[in-house]
């Protein structure tokens, strides 16, 4: 008995890989090029520059599409940046008009305090970007977690930024005013220059002791570098701050695996080996991490330019999108994973030319949403997916 069962694992592993197999060798044959939908695009709809995406899909299956509007050119805060969305009710076929969630870069009388940097005064606010989509499942309400930026002369990079969520119950039709996180939630910003939301997608567990606590992946840049998160056991009312998910690390994504664990994926910002992606695991929920790794005697390392990159679970596999190359932000590639990220066997270049930020969703429809950043920042565009087993 033993050894049918055996045999039966065996053969059903074997299915698993086929169905795998025939999936990419189906996206080889589709024609990527044609197949992108230009979503924002440098110069249009009143902005220079588009950059960072963030994607999710709403419990009744709309699409939204998130991405900061850069004003006067593609320079990071405090360079003049809206936050702008797109949405789509046919999975990305078509689009709607571009809304302005926040306003910032545009607003020239606005202004904000920021007491972690000594900052009690107003001061001159000018940027919305950076920003995450979270779906709370149980509620149907949708969160981004961006980052607030001001102008501030003598600080370091002549900024001043803290975390601010919005949401919205109508399915990205309207969102709420913003919503000083850490204002709110004293103790949530932890030692370092700037703590910042890390762009793309946010998690809700699913199972394990921690099921329904929503988390939003964020890191400290500088003194030193690290990458953490902020999680809420109450559908967003409280937040707290999470582990250190690895000194040296930067933009972190996550997703969920078996029984509630984690998985997370790091931009490598200042950990001693180049070129490649790291990567580490939770048990609990995102409070304590393991060892940040790069690679495994099953998994070679993956090459990663410093760049962001997306990572969503979606059925029973991992994928994983980034610009696989060592050292330019470019070769846009899908990874895919039938093991909670332990190895990496099936990859499937997505894009060759210049391709940097990206972000990932499940449709309604069965497929897997793409948004990514393409040359050279000119354009976010979008891309649909059939990868996932039968």
């Amino acid at each position: 008995m033993r050894a049918i069962a055996k045999s039966f694992c065996c053969l059903a592993a074997l299915a698993c890989c086929a169905r795998l197999l025939n999936a990419q060798e189906a996206f080889s044959k589709q024609d990527a090029a044609s197949a992108l939908v230009p979503l924002f695009t440098a110069g249009a709809e009143g902005h220079a520059c588009y950059r960072i995406p963030a994607l999710v899909t709403t419990r009744k299956g709309v699409l939204l599409a998130v991405a900061d509007g850069r004003l006067t050119n593609c320079a990071d805060i405090p360079n003049p940046l809206n936050l702008v969305l797109k949405r789509s009710r046919d999975n990305g076929k078509t689009w709607g008009p571009l809304q302005v969630i926040a306003d910032y870069g545009s607003n020239t009388n606005d202004s904000d305090v920021y007491p972690a940097y000594g900052l009690t005064n107003p001061v001159p606010r000018v940027a919305a970007g950076d920003a995450a989509l979270l779906l709370d499942r149980t509620t149907g309400r949708v969160w981004v977690l961006y980052d607030n930026g001001a102008f501030a002369r003598g600080q370091a990079h002549n900024r001043a930024l803290k975390l601010e969520l919005r949401c919205s119950d109508d399915e990205g039709a309207s969102w709420s005013s913003g919503i000083d996180v850490e204002a709110m939630n004293p103790g949530l910003r932890p030692e370092g220059t700037d703590f910042m939301a890390s762009p793309g997608n946010g998690i809700q567990l699913a199972e394990g002791p921690h099921a329904g606590r929503l988390i939003f992946p964020a890191y400290v840049w500088a003194k030193p570098f690290y990458s953490t998160l902020i999680y809420s056991d109450d559908h967003g009312r409280t937040w707290h701050i999470g582990g250190n998910a690895g000194t040296g690390g930067g933009e972190i994504q996550i997703a969920e695996v078996e029984k509630g664990h984690l998985f997370a994926t790091i931009r490598n910002n200042t950990f001693p080996e180049k070129g490649v992606r790291f990567f580490n695991t939770s048990a609990d929920g995102g409070q304590t991490w393991g060892t940040p790794y790069h690679q495994t005697p099953e998994q070679p390392a993956l090459p990663d330019p410093k760049c962001q990159a997306s990572l969503i679970a979606a059925a029973s596999l991992l994928l994983l999108s980034n610009a696989a190359h060592p050292s330019s932000r470019t070769n846009l590639t899908l990874h895919i994973s039938r093991d909670q990220g332990r190895t990496w066997p099936l990859n499937h270049l997505l894009y060759p030319g210049a391709s940097a930020y990206s972000a990932m969703t499940s449709l309604s429809n069965g497929e897997i949403g793409i948004l990514f950043e393409a040359d050279k920042y000119q354009r976010i565009v979008f891309l649909r997916a059939n990868v996932l087993p039968n």
